[in-house]
């Protein structure tokens, strides 16, 4: 910087002398045109030497002066420079119409917490009240949830009286009297009905208010086969009754048998068998001859049986109801053989566990092997699963254990039947009624 102002000082000293040399032949030239001027030429003189001397001065302070303001308006122009871009980030900082958007901003943003409230859609787990279908679990008092038998099966747990008035026993066409064995026909869930108290067989269409009787002496129980024919153990005459398509005029089936039959409780038809519960001799009957029953404990002694199951391989399973058991006897095996506990404590104890039963009087199974049986004791119906693996783990799928005349418990139920929906029929004995529970999984 100080080289700069010594060149611009040299460069000012130059043309201040220039301009003296001028001044000074301008003076010379006066005295050039009047040498004889006398005093008038000498007093000119000294006012020319004067004004030079004078402007010199004055020169020479304003060149410092120019110098110094110079520089300062080069500094003020620096400073100018800068400010403006200074400023212009201020504005930019304290510029309203762009911290307006950064205010709006924050108020979008509140508003997708609002949209968060989309976990007001998470009360769609509301929709986890499906497990209100979960209500089904009570459906289906002990049933499993999800898998039963290899399949989702659930029962409604609240019966329907499809037959007979509750609690109330009578002798109408709409009232029952202690029934006992039911039978449904396949074609369209027609039932057939043990009415044992009142010495009849009725015929309830479904969704009938009353039915039609057929006079049979203290029937114990009812077969109907696939174009109606009836099959009636008739317990006091010791007899099987015969009834063709559903007739009110009946025959003795297979009336060689009539001596050797003794209070029949029990009737199964398959593969053109007609197997028979006898209480009287604690056998099983199959076409007049002893099949089982003749054996020792649970498993071979047949000790008060209302009923029982064929398959299509003439194996039986049997309600031993005083042994508290269901029996799986084979068709090769021999009356006095025994069979094997497929249901029940095998000791032959009774109880009210998921693997024991109390007093079984009936048992039926569906196209998959499974059993259902009637714990007449704890006044219930018992799943047990035979397929895809056999257990002896029951499943409650109708009744609570305790007896009742509600829409959800059972008083002393003696039989069983399923119609092609596996819908489930009991013969409500204490109940003087027939109640079913709607298969609904």
């Amino acid at each position: 910087m100080k080289s700069i102002l010594r060149s611009h000082w040299d460069v000012k000293s130059e043309s201040t002398n220039q301009i003296n040399t001028s001044w000074t032949k301008k003076n010379d030239e006066p005295n050039k045109q009047a040498p004889e001027g006398g005093k008038q030429n000498k007093s000119s003189d000294k006012r020319y030497h004067r004004a030079g001397f004078y402007f010199k001065s004055c020169l020479y302070g304003a060149v410092p002066g120019m110098l110094v303001a110079g520089i300062v308006l080069a500094i003020a122009i620096t400073f100018w420079m800068s400010s403006p871009q200074q400023t212009s980030t201020d504005v930019s900082t304290t510029n309203p119409t762009r911290a307006q958007p950064s205010t709006t901003v924050p108020t979008v943003v509140t508003t997708v917490p609002t949209v968060t409230t989309v976990p007001t859609a998470t009360t769609v787990p509301t929709v986890t009240t499906v497990p209100t279908a979960t209500t089904v679990p009570t459906v289906a008092t002990t049933s499993a949830t999800g898998s039963v038998c290899g399949v989702n099966m659930q029962w409604n747990a609240t019966g329907v009286t499809v037959a007979g008035v509750t609690g109330t026993s009578g002798s109408s066409l709409n009232q029952l009297n202690s029934p006992m064995g039911v039978s449904v026909f396949p074609n369209d869930s027609t039932l057939y009905i043990a009415d044992m108290g009142n010495n009849r067989i009725m015929q309830w269409p479904m969704s009938a208010v009353s039915g039609f009787a057929i006079s049979v002496p203290r029937p114990y129980d009812v077969f109907v086969d696939s174009v109606r024919n009836l099959y009636v153990a008739a317990y006091s005459s010791s007899q099987i009754k015969f009834f063709p398509n559903a007739s009110t005029t009946s025959s003795v089936a297979f009336t060689g048998w009539g001596s050797s039959l003794d209070k029949p409780s029990c009737v199964h038809v398959k593969n053109k068998y007609i197997f028979v519960c006898d209480n009287g001799r604690n056998a099983i009957i199959r076409n007049g001859s002893e099949v089982a029953g003749s054996g020792n404990g649970p498993t071979g002694e047949i000790k008060e049986s209302y009923g029982l199951v064929a398959d299509d391989n003439n194996t039986m399973y049997i309600a031993n109801t005083d042994h508290h058991v269901i029996v799986k006897w084979l068709a090769s095996s021999s009356a006095s053989s025994g069979g094997t506990v497929v249901a029940g404590s095998a000791a032959g104890t009774a109880g009210s566990t998921s693997t024991s039963l109390n007093m079984p009087t009936s048992v039926t199974r569906d196209s998959q092997g499974n059993l259902y049986v009637v714990d007449q004791g704890n006044h219930r119906i018992q799943l047990f699963c035979q397929y895809p693996t056999p257990t002896t783990i029951g499943i409650t799928i109708a009744g609570t254990g305790s007896a009742g005349s509600t829409s959800t418990t059972l008083s002393s139920p003696t039989n069983i039947a399923l119609d092609s929906s596996l819908n489930v029929y009991v013969s409500d004995t204490g109940n003087h009624r027939v109640q079913m529970f709607q298969r609904i999984a």
